[in-house]
């Protein structure tokens, strides 16, 4: 699997035109977005625990999902992609972010329902699946969910990805 072309994928359907650096870590459970001193964002992913395409996908596209979070809260260039109001929701939960658990506290933050909403529509158009920590149920996922769908439709998902030459799949 070419994981940069997947990545120009995402950036582009996200409209982001600044890179962004992958580094493997294996310290890192799965994958993690992170920002360094030198304000410089990085992707770190565990290279042997992603070990399926589907896996990879997923959680590179969760990691770029808080890249584009990050930058229309902390890059006047990416302001208007968001409201006012999303900035600074976003920003309130950058400041006060519960690390990962599997807990109500982590999972209901704005910034990780955001990113596991548009990570769920983008698995839903590649592979046609649901995936494990997609809260169905939840009101606050569906929502949400839906509010994305109106911003990347299924047919723009479609024909960003046969520009970059990503395959849609189904199992």
């Amino acid at each position: 699997m070419n994981i940069k072309k997947y990545i120009d994928f995402i950036l582009d359907l996200l409209t982001i035109e600044d890179d962004i650096e992958i580094k493997y870590d294996r310290d890192v459970k799965i994958a993690k977005f992170v920002v360094y001193d030198d304000n410089k964002p990085c992707i770190l992913l565990n290279d042997i625990m992603l070990t399926n395409e589907i896996e990879v996908r997923y959680a590179v596209t969760h990691e770029l999902r808080h890249y584009y979070q990050w930058l229309v809260v902390y890059n006047e260039e990416y302001y208007d992609l968001e409201n006012k109001s999303t900035r600074s929701i976003w920003k309130d939960n950058f400041k006060h972010y519960v690390p990962y658990k599997k807990s109500v506290k982590y999972t209901h933050q704005p910034l990780e329902v955001d990113a596991v909403c548009f990570t769920q529509l983008i698995m839903m158009t590649l592979y046609n699946i649901i995936m494990d920590d997609f809260k169905k149920n939840d009101l606050t996922f569906k929502d949400r969910l839906y509010n994305l769908s109106l911003d990347f439709t299924k047919e723009e998902i479609i024909e960003v990805m046969k520009f970059h030459g990503i395959k849609k799949y189904s199992y």
